[in-house]
């Protein structure tokens, strides 16, 4: 599948697919689904929000970086230095602990990151891990079931948006388009196998 410019229109849809999974973090949107069938869903995100005045940057997958640029206009640079960046595996903790996050005078400049995901909604497997969200917009009782790779990047991540204002927020995008947004402002907690916050009562 070739990427291809979007229209306005398909980039208005995209855009309001991202923006609804912001809005209640952890709660799964979904991408159009005509635009799925014809490019990578993990792409739609940077071909609508990137263009000649954003910066950007998928160090796993050179060719369709550099294909979002010629279509974007967006300046590719290092992910350290991007607005926007793209893996199609959970970073390590070094590249999400080295992630622009913004200051406290300009938090907007903060990295948005776009994760490929698979959207998993119970225990599948001893590797697993239920994880519980809080935090504005976040619906009460909202989990997220992950495995050991994608916990640990969410323990870096929280490390990341430790001091706000600055933070990064994410898009985690599976093959067929579901997304799951969790902005910095969305606090993950382990849960034991009762359905509790260690911890807490």
């Amino acid at each position: 599948m070739r990427l291809t410019t979007l229209t306005s229109k398909e980039s208005t849809l995209v855009f309001r697919a991202l923006l609804t999974a912001f809005a209640f973090p952890g709660r799964v949107s979904q991408l159009p689904r005509e635009l799925v069938a014809r490019m990578p869903a993990l792409c739609l995100p940077m071909l609508a929000l990137t263009d000649i005045e954003t910066t950007m940057c998928a160090p796993d997958q050179p060719e369709l970086q550099a294909e979002i640029a010629t279509i974007t206009g967006a300046r590719t640079v290092a992910s350290r230095e991007a607005q926007f960046v793209m893996h199609d595996a959970m970073p390590t903790d070094e590249t999400t602990l080295n992630l622009h996050r913004g200051t406290t005078y300009q938090p907007e400049l903060g990295c948005r990151l776009v994760l490929a995901w698979t959207v998993t909604t119970v225990p599948a497997s001893p590797d697993s891990t239920q994880l519980r969200l809080s935090g504005p917009g976040v619906v009460s009782g909202t989990t997220l079931t992950v495995n050991s790779a994608s916990a640990a990047f969410l323990a870096a991540r929280s490390v990341a948006n430790s001091r706000p204002p600055m933070g990064i927020d994410c898009w985690l995008v599976s093959a067929t388009g579901e997304v799951i947004g969790l902005p910095r402002t969305t606090h993950i907690a382990a849960m034991d196998f009762a359905g509790s916050v260690p911890g807490k009562n």
